[in-house]
């Protein structure tokens, strides 16, 4: 719980308003289909307009790479900014960072992190194969210009190759396969856009 308060503290450090204490994370209101993210008019529970869907589904990216995803029932569609980002960010590694629609959804600090994260990928021709799976979604806390969204990331199943010879690239140092816990901050600004502040990591906060 101390997590939560903390990382919702930073969400909402230089809002300019004051807002409601902490309370637990409330079903997403219902939308209007047509509003998107970006847009003044979409709604504070929905960043796309369109929701999350619910139950397993497959992102494949390429003929070698897939990102699973276990969706819960009815799950709070900004959940889709922390899978989206996933996803986003090795989209752009496979495409030699022709793609670069993962940054639409960051706030600057964090989109100067994943640009040299994904740089450093590409430039030593680097691309992912294999298998890694998203679950256990859940909001940790919510706040009406803040949440934590949070998730199990498994790459265990996943590696790194080369794109040009297609041999086995040397997992980097210290980055964990999983299972980890991720916690994403997002934070709605004034024009109604949700976007991702702040991210981290608990190598311990998943089961193995």
């Amino acid at each position: 719980m101390r997590r939560v308060i903390v990382l919702l503290a930073l969400v909402l450090a230089g809002c300019g308003q004051a807002e409601r204490a902490y309370t637990p994370a409330q079903p997403a209101a219902s939308v209007d289909p047509s509003a998107r993210a970006g847009s003044p008019s979409a709604s504070p529970g929905d960043p796309t307009g369109t929701g999350a869907p619910s139950g397993p589904s497959t992102v494949e990216l390429g003929e070698d790479f897939r990102v699973s995803i276990d969706w819960p029932e009815q799950p709070d569609p900004r959940l889709s900014l922390a899978t989206d980002n996933f996803v986003d960010v090795r989209r752009a590694v496979a495409t030699d960072n022709a793609d670069r629609g993962y940054l639409d959804d960051l706030e600057l600090p964090v989109a100067k992190f994943f640009t040299e994260w994904v740089r450093s990928m590409t430039d030593v021709d680097s691309v992912f194969q294999g298998e890694a799976r998203l679950y256990d979604l859940r909001v940790g806390g919510s706040l009406e210009k803040g949440a934590q969204l949070e998730m199990c990331v498994d790459e265990r199943r996943a590696r790194l190759v080369s794109a040009r010879t297609g041999r086995s690239v040397r997992w980097p140092s210290g980055w964990d396969k999983g299972p980890y816990r991720q916690y994403v901050v997002v934070h709605r600004g004034d024009d109604g856009t949700w976007k991702i502040r702040s991210l981290s990591y608990d190598p311990k906060g998943c089961p193995r």
